[in-house]
């Protein structure tokens, strides 16, 4: 009589999560790939964030020494689901690295005193950033050239 609870809730369960899973559709991805430059030179450590403008999960990247970056939205390196995104670029830099690097693009100190956004912050809004991409199959790897200058 035991076992057969037990197996009474595992079905049950077994069930539920399946049912309340995201379907297939919700989670097709295309690769999106890239590389960021700010007054022509690469940009490192920098977060790159695509927001699909019709509503779903966002896909975050982080770029390389060289600015090379991969979208991830449901696992490492999966990509974005499809649709038209703003792109949001933000980089937090300790202040003490600015300081001593003499880095002249816009800086704020954030909530916490002790990191700096080193990026102009128009980047770091999707309304402000001026940056769209359509998340499709075969998409080019993307170039994203931003400027100091407010």
């Amino acid at each position: 009589m035991l076992r057969l609870f037990v197996y009474t809730i595992a079905m049950a369960t077994l069930l539920f999560v399946s049912g309340c899973s995201s379907s297939t559709e919700e989670a097709k991805v295309y690769p999106v790939t890239g590389k960021v430059t700010i007054d022509n030179a690469p940009l490192a450590n920098a977060t790159v964030m695509l927001q699909p403008i019709e509503g779903g999960s966002f896909g975050y990247g982080e770029t390389d020494a060289n600015g090379l970056f991969v979208i991830s939205t449901f696992a490492v390196g999966d990509g974005a689901i499809p649709g038209e995104h703003r792109i949001v670029i933000t980089k937090k830099t300790p202040a003490a690295e600015l300081a001593s690097s003499g880095d002249g693009s816009d800086i704020t100190v954030d909530q916490s005193g002790s990191m700096t956004q080193s990026v102009p912050k128009r980047y770091g809004n999707a309304e402000s950033s001026g940056l769209k991409v359509m998340v499709e199959a075969d998409l080019e790897p993307l170039v994203l050239k931003l400027t100091g200058i407010e």
